[in-house]
């Protein structure tokens, strides 16, 4: 197989998994049928169809699964059912299967600070034909509810399922998530005095300066505001509060190529830095912080290191980001080991354990990296080798990003020292990268919390409203406005108290405060608001009015910036480098 015939692959395969990652049905809320439920595919256990059936009357909600593959669905509904006595849960559903196995109805009932009351799985007899089933069930102290199906096919062959009607009622009142109509108690009552004032000048006052592990989330990607409040917290922590690791969510591979920049090697440019970010949804103050820390460098004898916690989707991205870097390494050094090791990585069919074992067996080689650098090196390199799918790198991403966080913390902070980190909030909050309609999909945040505990800290960025750079298409960027926050939204609510650059800690609210958030990632969305309870997400919130987007230059814009353009270029260009040595 080509080189770009590998790339459209993985690149076709990545695509998949990001459609059903978005795949959500919205609700009808003229229909008396499923259609008025919000429906989000399982990133693992993904349907392999999940499309309207307009050929039925009434129109029908239609399931198919990918060969014999699991299928999950799942939808997440506010209750706020706050009795303590007894409440009564019922089901009513309308189906019919074709070659199904199995088709399970599990219902969760999410408490407290999204804790699990409990979850219950209902088993629907298969049939042909149109059938219905009712079913109860007695709980109590449900804030969220999370309704999922489950289709399992009897053979090799896709199973489909169709659903015309769905009904979910809690003590005899239906429940369904209807967004301009909240009916739930409006008891946050927040005050100024519950707010910590911020700004670029005076934010010493803020909490969490002194924490061990401080992340930082952005609730939308793409912004320059939520960008420049990160940076300034970068080097107020660096300045004042010990802080020796900056991580960012981007591929550790290419981290190591800033990290030889802000240390100072002449090797390593910030022109190729930038060109290099050109794809990312970073505004140009990340440029202007690596410019600075360089030059802060330059003047102390610890020096503060920069690395990625996330990893390349495509397998030979990777290769082409170490080779990179090793290239530059070698610049006027002239080490055959090095030289070696850049056509190993260009060469896919020459495995990772080949390219490790040259660092055990050439003394030399393993010289030219510091001692951070060659245990990170290795680290990198078993994990870059531990799955060449596309796929399975995608769905396993905060387990990698955890791996590679766990392992930066316990072999270089010190005791003395702190770390901060930058990133989106579905993957540095406490929970989960998606809302409670995927049940087990855990962020790194999640690791980070149950392992390190008090030690860290995480800090969500949130805006009322503004504009962020997003993806268009695979391929195009551009300026997106951001909807208004609604009634119901954290967002919402600090807003209504008139300041602006404001710090709400979570010990002001609730563990029952239901509410949305805004949860963009580099995609613009229709919806852009999900449930939480923010109490059991984050330690606190900066909140800003107005967002401004990320600005990138027009010469850049008009690039064609799809994965798959940009990889095969980089391969070239790596490729006549080697040609040329």
């Amino acid at each position: 197989m080509s080189y770009s015939v590998k790339i459209r692959s993985y690149l076709l395969l990545l695509f998949f998994v990001l459609f059903f990652l978005q795949c959500i049905l919205k609700a009808d809320s003229n229909s008396k049928s499923i259609l008025r439920y919000k429906w989000v595919n399982n990133p693992v256990y993904f349907f392999q169809n999940t499309l309207i059936d307009s050929t039925i009357a009434p129109k029908a909600l239609f399931l198919e699964t990918m060969e014999e593959k699991k299928g999950v669905i799942g939808s997440l509904l506010p209750v706020y059912e706050k009795d303590t006595t007894s409440s009564v849960i019922e089901t009513r559903i309308k189906y019919k299967t074709e070659n199904c196995k199995n088709l399970s109805l599990i219902i969760t009932s999410i408490g407290k600070c999204e804790n699990i009351n409990f979850i219950d799985t209902i088993q629907l007899n298969t049939t042909k034909d149109w059938k219905k089933s009712i079913q109860t069930i007695n709980t109590k102290e449900t804030y969220l509810l999370n309704i999922s199906i489950e289709a399992k096919s009897l053979n090799q062959n896709n199973a489909k399922i169709w659903i015309s009607d769905f009904e979910v009622f809690i003590n005899g009142k239906e429940v369904i998530d209807n967004s301009t109509q909240i009916d739930k108690k409006e008891n946050v009552n927040l005050r100024i005095n519950d707010l910590v004032h911020w700004n670029n000048i005076n934010y010493n006052n803020l909490p969490f300066w002194g924490q061990k592990i401080l992340a930082l989330g952005e609730t939308v990607h793409g912004t320059k505001t939520m960008n420049d409040i990160a940076f300034a917290i970068f080097k107020e922590r660096i300045l004042k509060h010990q802080c020796k690791f900056i991580l960012l969510e981007i591929p550790l591979e290419y981290s190591f190529y800033i990290n030889r920049f802000v240390k100072n090697d002449v090797n390593f440019k910030l022109a190729d830095i930038s060109a290099y970010f050109d794809g990312y949804l970073y505004s140009d103050s990340l440029l202007s912080f690596m410019q600075w820390l360089k030059e802060y460098n330059s003047t102390c004898n610890e020096k503060i290191s920069v690395w990625g916690f996330d990893v390349n989707h495509v397998q030979l991205k990777s290769r082409i980001d170490l080779f990179n870097f090793f290239y530059n390494l070698n610049m006027n050094k002239h080490i055959k080991e090095l030289d070696v090791i850049c056509k190993l990585l260009i060469d896919t069919k020459v495995s990772f354990d080949k390219i490790i074992f040259m660092f055990d067996e050439n003394p030399n080689l393993a010289s030219v990296l510091n001692e951070e650098e060659l245990k990170l090196m290795l680290h990198c390199l078993k994990i870059t080798q531990q799955d060449s799918s596309t796929y399975y790198r995608f769905i396993n991403r905060d387990n990698v990003m955890n791996e590679i966080m766990s392992f930066i913390i316990d072999n270089f902070l010190k005791k003395n020292e702190t770390a901060t980190l930058f990133g989106h909030f579905g993957h540095l909050n406490y929970l989960n990268g998606q809302d409670l309609s995927v049940m087990d999909s855990f962020s790194l945040g999640y690791y980070m919390k149950n392992k390190y505990k008090d030690d860290y800290s995480f800090i969500a960025l949130t805006t009322y409203q503004g504009s962020a750079m997003l993806a268009k298409s695979n391929s195009e960027f551009g300026i997106s406005i951001l909807s208004s926050a609604p009634v119901g939204s954290l967002e919402y609510i600090l807003n209504t108290l008139n300041t602006d650059s404001i710090y709400l800690s979570m010990s002001k609210i609730d563990c029952s405060d239901v509410l949305k958030l805004r949860f963009v990632g580099n995609k613009n969305l229709t919806d852009q608001f999900r449930y939480i309870i923010p109490k059991s997400r984050m330690d606190g919130v900066l909140f800003i009015k107005r967002s401004t987007s990320i600005d990138k230059r027009k010469t850049v814009l008009n690039r064609n910036l799809s994965t798959d353009f940009i990889i095969m270029n980089s391969y070239k260009e790596a490729l006549e480098k080697i040609s040329n040595k």
